[in-house]
């Protein structure tokens, strides 16, 4: 005896209960791939505009990786050389700045000892600032912590400066001043904060 309804009942696939639910759900599969792309096409421009994750300048950018390390060493350099030079000499450099600032508006001795010993300390404090800066630029292709970032290139730069010192207390008519070395590791503490004042924008 034959059934009644000879008709067989088909079950819906995996792909069609998929795609009945994305219906559901606002739409295709197809289309939920193309929004789900869009957005990570979104993300990957907004880290292109931003020169990298978190503010991290892009990896790929070989030029400035080379170009931060040379210049932090060139800075280094010129520290070195100018604390080779003779007490005379370098003291010499430093009044000539302040008899022109005399030049321009007449002070009295005692104010151009003073302006004298401020130029000297200023000049510790602006190349130190300068080259924590740099170390720093140059370590944040590697280091993406900025805390991690910041106390390694102040550290760097400070014991440079401890070192230069020290490298003083060898040249004639120089001195090694635990006062300079303080200078020099707070304008390393500035020059490696503006690199993270500039990452943290």
């Amino acid at each position: 005896m034959q059934p009644k309804n000879n008709r067989l009942v088909r079950k819906p696939c995996d792909a069609e209960l998929s795609r009945q639910f994305s219906a559901r759900q606002g739409g295709s599969d197809d289309a939920n791939v193309e929004r789900s792309l869009g957005t990570a096409d979104t993300v990957s421009q907004k880290i292109d505009r931003q020169g990298g994750i978190a503010g991290f300048p892009d990896r790929s950018n070989k030029l400035w990786k080379i170009f931060w390390p040379i210049l932090s060493v060139m800075v280094a350099a010129g520290i070195f050389f100018s604390s080779s030079i003779s007490g005379d000499v370098s003291g010499n450099a430093s009044m000539t700045i302040t008899m022109l600032v005399r030049f321009l508006s007449p002070v009295g001795d005692e104010t151009l000892r003073f302006m004298h010993f401020l130029v000297r300390k200023a000049a510790h404090f602006t190349v130190f600032l300068v080259l924590a800066f740099c170390v720093a630029q140059s370590l944040k292709f590697y280091l993406h912590k900025l805390r991690t970032l910041f106390f390694s290139a102040w550290s760097i730069a400070a014991a440079y400066g401890v070192a230069d010192e020290i490298h003083q207390f060898f040249v004639p008519g120089r001195v090694m001043a635990i006062s300079d070395m303080l200078i020099n590791a707070a304008g390393a503490f500035f020059g490696a904060a503006i690199v993270i004042f500039i990452l943290r924008r």
